[in-house]
């Protein structure tokens, strides 16, 4: 997810966390199969605004890193 361009929309392709980390991403909805939007970056790109279904949610890179996406839902990583 890191490479996404802001303002660009992506399709969750798999999440490689631990099960604890995985429920709480899916409260944002924010799971493999859901889409999203790179809204912002911080500078330095620390962290990450997205947008999935309507619900906006700050992301560590150290953990946008293990969120893999194909933008605009379109086959790679």
């Amino acid at each position: 997810m890191t490479k996404l361009q802001t303002g660009e929309q992506a399709l969750v392709l798999a999440v490689d966390v631990d099960e604890k980390l995985v429920g709480r991403l899916k409260a944002f909805n924010i799971y493999c199969g859901a889409k999203l939007r790179l809204l912002q970056r911080t500078f330095f790109g620390a962290t990450l605004l997205v947008e999935a279904d309507g619900i906006r949610v700050g992301i560590r890179r150290s953990l946008a890193q293990k969120i893999y996406v194909s933008p605009s839902g379109e086959g790679g990583k």
